[in-house]
C-alpha cells in the first residue's frame, strides 16, 4: 500500500501543478478570444449563417 500511495501522491501534485494551472490560464483566454471573434463575425455577417452553424 505504501508504494501505491506514494506513486499516487507523486502523480496527483504533478498533474495538478503541471496540468490544471496551465489549462486554466489558457482555456479562459482561448474561450474569450473565440467568443469575441465569433461575436464580431456574427455581428458583421448579420448572425444568419454563423448562428445556424453554432446552433
Amino acid at each position: 500500500q505504501q508504494p501505491a500511495e506514494a506513486a499516487a501522491a507523486e502523480e496527483e501534485p504533478a498533474a495538478a501543478e503541471g496540468g490544471r494551472p496551465k489549462r486554466r490560464r489558457t482555456a479562459p483566454v482561448d474561450y474569450v478570444a473565440l467568443n469575441a471573434q465569433l461575436d464580431a463575425e456574427a455581428k458583421s455577417a448579420g448572425g444568419g449563417a454563423e448562428g445556424s452553424k453554432q446552433g
